[in-house]
């Protein structure tokens, strides 16, 4: 289980999350959904250790995780994919893979290889000697997914996966995330694209100004007209 519990992190004197609870249990996707600058990216980096919460407690697997070093937290399973992909633009699809492989070797429980990411993404195939900085944005997005992957995570923290992507690939990308489900991966996803999420996710959490508003299932959510007009303008 990834636990997060209430927790608060600042930007230098700029406090952003107030008192944050959520967790994502083993097998669950998990979307935290809530305009921009509500706080999602800061959850997934607090998580992470990018930016420590200053108080409040993170567990994962029922080990306190909090202000652990990032390589440290990453050798334990878990992945983060962040909202601008970071892959390596001047290296193939191929060399991006390998570094991760050689980086992630005998971490986690899964096994993923070349050959399993390319049944996953077939589009990384027939890319795998092409510049990642010269690949699509949709394509972009499977090779940073597919990175992560290559260290054999246990869990999986998606960062707006489907941010600026076009439709056909935002389809496209919701079927390769459940299939991730039924690998046996949990994933904890933040997203804007209201529509898309709630089709992966087992439960929901709506954040606005750093602090949870509502949690529930998709159903209870869909329920809850005020709560999705007021935080997610639908």
């Amino acid at each position: 289980m990834l636990e997060v519990k209430d927790i608060h992190t600042y930007y230098g004197l700029s406090h952003i999350l107030f008192g944050v609870t959520l967790e994502v249990r083993k097998g669950e996707i998990v979307c935290v959904l809530g305009r921009n600058g509500a706080g999602k990216t800061t959850i997934m980096r607090s998580i992470m250790s990018f930016t420590p919460p200053s108080q409040g407690k993170v567990y994962f697997n029922g080990k306190d995780i909090t202000r652990l070093p990032v390589f440290k937290i990453a050798k334990m399973g878990l992945a983060f994919v962040p909202d601008n992909r970071r892959i390596f633009p001047d290296l193939t699809v191929e060399e991006n893979l390998d570094i991760a492989a050689h980086a992630g070797r005998g971490r986690g429980r899964s096994n993923w290889n070349k050959e399993k990411i390319y049944e996953l993404f077939p589009p990384l195939r027939e890319l795998d000697c092409r510049q990642g900085g010269f690949c699509s944005g949709g394509e972009q997005q499977m090779l940073a997914v597919a990175r992560a992957l290559m260290g054999n995570p246990d869990y999986l923290l998606l960062d707006e996966p489907l941010e600026g992507l076009a439709p056909l690939v935002v389809r496209e990308l919701v079927v390769q995330i459940e299939r991730l489900r039924k690998e046996g991966l949990s994933i904890l996803i933040t997203e804007q694209n209201v529509r898309a999420a709630l089709k992966l996710a087992n439960r929901v959490y709506v954040i606005d100004r750093g602090e949870v508003r509502f949690q529930g299932t998709v159903k209870e959510l869909e329920e809850n007209e005020e709560i999705s007009r007021k935080y997610l303008l639908v």
